[in-house]
């Protein structure tokens, strides 16, 4: 064999040897990523009550300057909620994002949660000021992180707190610092347990 047949071979080998192991990477997302990933990893959040499904627009929290919002009509993070705390192993815990049942570890009861049209709609238990940050709502085996914090916002029609005196609460709220932790139900993670 000569030098440039050589040539060739190797450079052959060397540009199909990576393609040999990418039949995962070339396949479809769809059922092809394990049991607990098997969820996209962004989407938008999507209610299964009953036999419906809901997809929701927008996070709406009442507090005593008007009523304050969430824009949820965008792709968000999403994370399996029945992960396990990986957070306590040294130099490399602090890569791992914080499980959600260890995120109520000192959280307060917030209020109710409602479901008016495709808005999730917090309730507080006072219209006391709050200053939330950050929100995780959690529905099923699922966290969903979206981006940004609620902003006060405008709406066409005035949502009081006595909108909601006979109507069934779809959730609890929760907070933490100022990050609202939001459970929808069904969840793996229940309210009464907290």
């Amino acid at each position: 064999m000569d030098r440039r047949q050589f040539s060739k071979t190797m450079i052959g080998a060397g540009i199909g040897a990576p393609l040999i192991g990418t039949g995962p990477l070339l396949a479809s997302d769809e059922g092809d990523r394990g049991d607990d990933s098997s969820q996209p990893a962004f989407g938008r959040i999507r209610l299964q009550l009953l036999s419906a499904t809901i997809v929701l627009t927008w996070l709406i929290l009442l507090s005593s300057r008007g009523p304050l919002g969430l824009n949820l009509r965008r792709q968000m993070p999403q994370y399996p909620a029945s992960r396990l705390n990986a957070r306590r192993i040294p130099l490399l815990g602090g890569n791992f994002r914080e499980p959600i049942v260890s995120r109520f570890a000192g959280a307060t009861l917030l209020g109710n949660v409602f479901l008016l049209n495709q808005m999730l709609i917090v309730v507080p238990l006072t219209l006391a000021l709050l200053d939330i940050q950050r929100v995780i709502l959690t529905h099923r085996n699922l966290e969903y992180a979206p981006k940004g914090s609620p902003r006060p916002v405008r709406l066409q029609q005035q949502i009081t707190p006595a909108m909601f005196n006979t109507a069934d609460a779809v959730g609890t709220a929760f907070q933490r610092d100022r990050e609202l932790l939001v459970l929808v139900r069904p969840s793996i993670i229940k309210a009464e347990d907290l």
